[in-house]
């Protein structure tokens, strides 16, 4: 039979053994609502990533979109310097071209530009930029812009911010008292709607060298047929 000196030991061991379940039970707890934090601030940080902007197209991170876009809107002629337009482009995830669209409205026709450009993974840089010009009617012209206004303004953002494959898209739409940004990739059902408008678009103009033809997807050029 114990002495009342064991049992007193005892009792201070089951006391030991309480308070350790109790901090481990706190830490789980801390470590899982940490964790419910974190999953739903990066579901907001996405959700602001795809929403439509104000002002010209910025990048968010390294591997954004935008940042593999802003380069090539480099290439075109810029829309703020005209009445208005849009500045579009199209990266297909597994495609051997990337596109660049420009729509500019100087008051008489609307001017257009695509440039065809090679990428280079896994750096977003590129090579062999080809621009092809065309016209478009001020009725199409304004009906791509109305489209596109009632698409992307106002436009709150999507939580599959994020794919593993698909084209990425991004867009700079400008008007005279606004414009207006974005950037995602078609599996959200939004930006497919963006990308569709402007791919038939793209799709009536002659004259390009690798047109985009299931998507933005095209046949390779002969250099790429090398590597």
């Amino acid at each position: 039979m114990l002495s009342p000196r064991g049992w007193k030991v005892i009792h201070w061991l089951g006391y030991g053994c309480t308070l350790i379940v109790i901090v481990e039970v706190l830490a789980l707890s801390g470590l899982a609502l940490r964790g419910w934090v974190q999953y739903h601030q990066n579901l907001a940080e996405l959700k602001n990533q795809t929403r439509t902007h104000d002002g010209m197209l910025v990048a968010h991170g390294q591997y954004d979109s935008a940042s593999y876009a802003i380069p090539l809107f480099k290439l075109l002629p810029s829309p703020a310097t005209f009445g208005g337009g849009f500045r579009f482009a199209a990266l297909p995830g597994l495609g051997w071209h990337w596109y660049a669209v420009s729509l500019l409205d100087d008051g008489n026709e609307i001017e257009g530009s695509i440039v065809t450009v090679e990428p280079r993974r896994p750096n977003g840089g590129f090579s062999n930029p080809s621009t092809t010009r065309f016209v478009v009617s001020r009725s199409a012209y304004d009906e791509i812009m109305e489209k596109l206004g009632a698409l992307t303004d106002g436009y709150a953002g999507d939580t599959r911010g994020l794919c593993l494959d698909g084209t990425e898209i991004a867009f700079e739409r400008i008007r005279k008292d606004r414009t207006t940004s974005g950037s995602g990739n078609v599996c959200i059902k939004h930006y497919e709607r963006v990308s569709d408008a402007v791919l038939a678009l793209v799709r009536q103009t002659a004259g390009l060298p690798y047109p985009p033809r299931d998507g933005w997807f095209s046949s390779p050029s002969a250099t790429q047929k090398e590597r």
